[in-house]
């Protein structure tokens, strides 16, 4: 398992934050901020609070900036950012 603390001192990859949030479909990064992706076709109830949840729970220094749900028509083979989806925008805060 990833310590945070030592990570957060050092620059984050995308890579790192991939193994701190194994659920996810899509992890980018701009700057300081990651924006976390997750496909759905069907929510089964679910929206993007249980996502942004599920962030947090596993990334307790996390900084939500925004979230949201996004709907697309299906279309086979899309990538997840031009597919039906969820996504945060967070920020990892330096623990102290």
């Amino acid at each position: 398992m990833i310590k945070l603390k030592e990570l957060v001192k050092e620059v984050l990859t995308i890579k790192d934050v991939q193994k701190m949030l194994p659920d996810t479909d899509q992890i980018t990064k701009s700057g300081n901020v990651f924006t976390a992706r997750l496909e759905h076709f069907y929510t089964f109830g679910k929206t993007d609070k249980d996502f942004r949840d599920y962030i947090q729970k596993e990334i307790p220094n996390a900084e939500i900036i925004d979230s949201g749900d996004i709907w697309k028509p299906f279309k086979g083979g899309a990538p997840v950012h031009k597919s039906s989806h969820w996504f945060v925008k967070f920020r990892i805060k330096e623990t102290k």
